[in-house]
């Protein structure tokens, strides 16, 4: 098999993102996407949704107890954003290994995806960076419905 082959190269490129992908989503999953993430989180929203409703009302009364519920809630929402951060230091170093094994491999290729149809402002031919980002970002969103939890 030749690894300069464009067909080839743009498998091996889907392969490594589709690998970063899995990895981060296992990690979130783990890490962040707990019983209790999920439990407060959910709470939030629903404050946050209840405070909508009765900014509509007008009703004074409410509105004040509900923004008293939300500054504790920002609170929890701060950790929750906190915890959300940890698995990407892991992502990070696999992206950054990753990434320096595939612009090594693959640095005097240039533009070796050819698409039927020109992209806006990039254009129909891609290079490595352009290729690897369409092809996360499109395992990135199928990895999210598959491995995320409704909240």
């Amino acid at each position: 098999m030749n690894l300069y082959d464009p067909f080839t190269a743009m498998f091996v490129i889907l392969g490594a993102a589709f690998v970063l992908n899995i990895i981060s989503s296992v990690l979130n999953k783990y890490m962040v996407y707990t019983p209790e993430f999920v439990k407060k989180r959910k709470m939030v929203n629903q404050i946050r949704k209840e405070y909508m409703r009765v900014r509509k009302t007008g009703d004074e009364k409410q509105i004040k107890k509900l923004e008293k519920k939300l500054g504790s809630m920002k609170k929890m929402e701060s950790e929750l954003t906190i915890k959300s951060f940890k698995p990407m230091i892991f992502t990070i170093i696999i992206f950054y290994l990753m990434w320096w094994w595939l612009s090594d491999l693959y640095k005097g290729m240039g533009s070796f995806v050819l698409l039927p149809f020109p992209l806006p402002y990039i254009g129909s031919a891609l290079n490595l960076l352009w290729w690897y980002l369409i092809a996360s970002f499109w395992l990135g969103a199928l990895m999210r419905k598959l491995f995320t939890p409704e909240i």
